[in-house]
């Protein structure tokens, strides 16, 4: 479990929206590894189904770039469900939407851990 954890409950809840599983999976390790509680969607469509499911989400960390429903369109219609959500984009070939939090890809999983624990105030 991770040093965040407190209690044996998860220190926050992020859905992670992203087709390639390989880079889903590492995603989620480096976000359960700080403690949280993860939940994965492997398009746009699938991530927008568990937003309206769970109101326990506190992040989305999703790519930009997805078969059925890109990152930025499942993005702006999170925002009218929740507009508060805190939003983790990534990518490597797109630029991100104006005013969300972006990580280019390639990355580290330290540097989604540095980059979570700031949207979060872990």
């Amino acid at each position: 479990m991770g040093q965040a954890q407190r209690n044996d409950r998860p220190v926050a809840t992020a859905l992670v929206v992203e087709d390639d599983p390989l880079v889903r999976l590492v995603v989620c390790s480096a976000l359960e590894d700080l403690g949280m509680a993860v939940v994965e969607a492997d398009d746009g469509l699938a991530g927008l189904a568990v937003l309206r499911e769970n109101a326990a989400i506190d992040l989305v960390v999703t790519d930009l770039t997805m078969p059925n429903m890109d990152g930025a369109t499942m993005i702006a219609q999170a925002r009218k469900l929740r507009p508060d959500l805190k939003v983790l984009a990534t990518s490597g070939r797109e630029a991100p939407p104006p005013g969300e939090a972006f990580l280019q890809k390639p990355y580290r999983a330290s540097l989604l851990q540095a980059k979570v624990i700031q949207l979060l105030n872990l």
